[in-house]
């Protein structure tokens, strides 16, 4: 098989062929170590996100059905219930005010998350309120509640010039004191960061804390409420930012729609959904955040393999210097020896191949010159014997010079040298013999 790197010199054919498996190296182990590496990190991060996903979604939505029995309860007050039915049926006007000192006197207070309470009639119209100014959703969420028979969690209300701060509405049927029919509706709005804060364990850690973790409330039309980060903290919280409802941000369906693109970040996520299918706990986790791991690991590998390699090719370097430097040695020997320097040798400093070809190149040239050696003994003997015979002898070359002729020979060298033989070249005389 042709070496395909012929061409090139063993002293950079070595260094850049390691050196290219050194990065093929890198870039396989790389590939293979950051994905296996971010399928366990992936599999694990869903296997957290659904254990807080489940967990914060039993805790809120326990808080949220402990509201709805408080709101009930205050449907069953005797007071309401007679009040609401004289002001419906009876048209007595003058009990508005009473029911709405009752309301923001004895019912209001006594939930910390709740603003305001209300009370309206079948066609949803507001009959009292606790407060003076009602919410502007009010009439919206009351229209919708009518049509709805038991209790009922409404969607999330951004703030406005009544309410600073996120809120949603519970309402609940009022039922007639002695017969088994509806007369109307009673309402709670409850403050969203109040109701945050006194969820059980909504200041435990998410995923360790990452600032990447979210966890947004959605609402049966598909309206997000995002939990801010440090109502999630252990420390201790200001009562001010709760009352303002600081960094609880409401977003509708089509602001999700408008804000996702291209551009948007990939999220991790796990959605709990409540016992009665119509709100859910949407834990998130920035997929960037996430990955850090799988970012150090691989700079730590790359790194790491950076400095293997270049140590590795230094050592490559020098085993490629042992390897050039005695083929120098033997190219240099080789040469004096086609000079005519059949003494030239190598030093055979090692054991390995190359040694063992300085030992071969040695022994040739051994022989080399032993041949020589003989040739030229050889030839001193021949030479000798011609001298010493008693008859002449001429060895002519193609050009008829004369190339070997011994003393007795010299009349005959001479005549050579006067004039020409007649005998043409290659042939000889014929002579007859008696």
């Amino acid at each position: 098989m042709r070496d395909p790197l012929g061409r090139f010199p063993i002293k950079y054919k070595l260094p850049f062929t390691f050196l290219f498996l050194c990065l093929m190296i890198l870039a396989v182990g790389g590939i293979l170590v950051s994905r296996f590496a971010r399928d366990s990190l992936e599999k694990e991060i869903g296997m957290r996100l659904e254990a807080v996903a489940v967990a914060r979604a039993s805790a809120i939505q326990a808080a949220r059905d402990l509201l709805g029995r408080r709101v009930q309860d205050f449907a069953s007050d005797g007071l309401i219930r007679d009040h609401l039915r004289r002001i419906t049926e009876e048209n007595e006007r003058d009990r508005i005010a009473p029911l709405a000192e009752h309301l923001r006197v004895n019912k209001t207070p006594l939930v910390a998350s709740f603003l305001d309470c209300a009370v309206w009639d079948l066609n949803g119209d507001l009959v009292a309120s606790s407060r003076p100014v009602p919410s502007p959703a009010m009439a919206r969420v009351a229209k919708r509640a009518s049509r709805i028979e038991g209790l009922w969690y409404s969607e999330f209300e951004p703030r406005n010039e009544v309410d600073h701060a996120p809120v949603f509405c519970i309402t609940t049927p009022v039922w007639h004191l002695e017969s088994h029919r509806v007369i109307g509706r009673l309402g709670a709005w409850v403050h969203a960061g109040r109701f945050l804060a006194s969820v059980p364990g909504i200041s435990q850690k998410l995923l360790g804390d990452e600032e990447g973790t979210r966890l947004v409330l959605q609402d049966q039309d598909r309206t997000d409420l995002e939990v801010p980060r440090w109502l999630m903290t252990a420390g201790p919280r200001s009562q001010e930012l709760i009352d303002q409802g600081f960094g609880i941000h409401i977003r509708r369906a089509q602001d999700q729609l408008q804000k996702s693109g291209p551009r948007s970040r990939h999220l991790y996520s796990r959605i709990q959904t409540f016992g009665d299918d119509d709100w859910e706990t949407r834990v998130e986790l920035d997929a960037f955040a996430a990955m850090e791991p799988i970012r150090n690991l691989k700079n730590r590998y790359l790194g790491t393999g950076l400095v293997i390699m270049v140590l590795a090719l230094g050592t490559v370097l020098t085993t490629a210097g042992f390897i050039v430097l005695p083929l120098n040695r033997l190219r240099a020997a080789a040469e004096e020896i086609a000079r005519g320097n059949l003494k030239a040798r190598v030093h055979v400093g090692s054991e390995d191949e190359i040694g063992v070809v300085s030992s071969a190149f040695n022994a040739m040239a051994d022989a080399v010159d032993s041949r020589t050696r003989d040739l030229e003994r050889k030839r001193d003997e021949l030479a000798l014997v011609v001298q010493s015979m008693r008859d002449g002898l001429c060895l002519l070359g193609p050009g008829r010079e004369v190339i070997l002729a011994n003393a007795a020979a010299e009349p005959i060298h001479d005549i050579l040298a006067g004039r020409e033989l007649e005998t043409p070249n290659g042939a000889c005389g014929r002579m007859d013999r008696d």
